[in-house]
C-alpha cells in the first residue's frame, strides 16, 4: 500500500484550518474567476457542486465570512433548495462545530485512534492506503 505522512504544517492542512484558514480566501477568488469564465449550465452546475463543497468546510472549520462568500457565489449561480438554505441558517448562526471538525477530519490523530490504531503525535503518524 501506500503511505502517507501527515504534517500539522504541510500546505494541505492549513485549507480547512479553523477559524482561521489562510487558504480558504483564495479558493473563493479561484470560484469567482470559474464563475466569469462558465460558459455552460454544465459548468456552472459543477461549480455549484464545489461551492457546496468548500460551503460545508468553510462552516465546519469555523470560517464563516469565507463561508458566506461562497454562498453569495452559489446564489449568482442560481442554486437553491433545502441544504444550501440550511448552510445559510449555519453561516447567520455562528454555530461553531470546529472541535468536532477537527477531531474527526481525514487525518486527525483522534480519528486514527478510533479506527484501531495507535495514538501518536501527528506528524509521526503514517497512514497506511490501498
Amino acid at each position: 500500500g501506500v503511505k502517507k505522512r501527515l504534517l500539522n504544517s504541510s500546505f494541505s492542512s492549513a485549507q480547512y484550518r479553523a477559524r482561521e484558514s489562510v487558504m480558504l480566501p483564495s479558493t473563493l477568488k479561484v470560484c469567482r474567476k470559474i464563475r466569469e469564465m462558465n460558459k455552460s449550465r454544465e459548468e456552472n452546475r459543477a461549480l455549484q457542486i464545489r461551492l457546496m463543497h468548500e460551503t460545508k468546510h468553510a462552516l465546519a472549520s469555523a470560517n464563516f465570512a469565507v463561508a458566506v462568500g461562497f454562498l453569495h457565489l452559489a446564489n449568482e449561480t442560481g442554486l437553491t433548495g433545502l441544504r444550501y438554505r440550511l448552510f445559510w441558517l449555519w453561516a447567520w448562526s455562528r454555530l461553531d462545530f470546529s472541535l468536532f471538525y477537527r477531531l474527526f477530519s481525514r487525518g486527525s490523530v483522534y480519528f486514527s485512534r478510533f479506527k484501531g490504531r495507535r495514538r501518536l503525535k501527528k506528524s509521526k503518524l503514517v497512514h497506511k492506503f490501498g
